[in-house]
């Protein structure tokens, strides 16, 4: 055999060696590449999800803004409720008061032995008008009022209720958010 002979039966050893050695190496970088690929379709659908995300949060912000103004608006209600229910206990007050007066007038007018029965017609009308009123105006008012005005004062407080609930909600979702962010990060950094 000849040097030259001898110089590529080396060199054929030497290629199939290395060969042999470097295959280890080729297969572990098919198998990276394959991973950064896989890596790469789950940080995408990851990026889609936190844009999704994102966007709930968004609508939730909205959604939590509309009830904190329908709460504002709610609370204004029960404020315009409370006035009114001042004002017709004091009506009320005053009525009664006027009713008792009555009552005592009339009393005193029984006892009076020149009391007319014109008089005592007029004052019977007038107890009657009294009344009349009591019965058609103001017992349908607070009858009204409460129809009215204490379902709002539930809806007030059931949508007190869904606000801290989505207030939690978004709380929740934020950290969520920030956490898949940072994760990204990592991600971005180390492919």
């Amino acid at each position: 055999m000849t040097n030259e002979e001898l110089l590529i039966a080396l060199s054929d050893m030497l290629d199939q060696k290395l060969k042999s050695e470097l295959q280890p190496i080729k297969d572990d970088i098919q198998e990276m590449k394959e991973d950064i690929r896989t890596l790469k379709a789950e940080m995408k659908i990851l990026k889609q999800d936190v844009e999704s995300l994102k966007q709930d949060v968004e609508i939730l912000k909205q959604d939590v803004e509309s009830l904190k103004q329908d709460v504002e608006i709610l609370k204004q209600d029960v404020e315009s409720l409370k006035q009114d229910v001042a004002d017709l206990k004091r009506e009320m007050k005053i009525l009664k008061a006027d009713v008792e007066n009555l009552k005592a007038s009339v009393h005193i007018l029984e006892g009076r032995a020149d009391l007319t029965d014109a008089r005592w017609r007029q004052m019977s009308e007038d107890i009657r008008a009294i009344k009349a009123e009591i019965e058609t105006e103001i017992r349908p008012a607070i009858a009204l009022l409460v129809e009215n005005y204490v379902p709002a004062a539930r809806r007030f407080s059931q949508a007190a209720d869904r606000i801290e609930s989505m207030e939690k909600d978004i709380i929740l979702i934020k950290k969520v958010v920030q956490e898949h962010s940072r994760r990204f990060e990592q991600m971005d950094r180390c492919v």
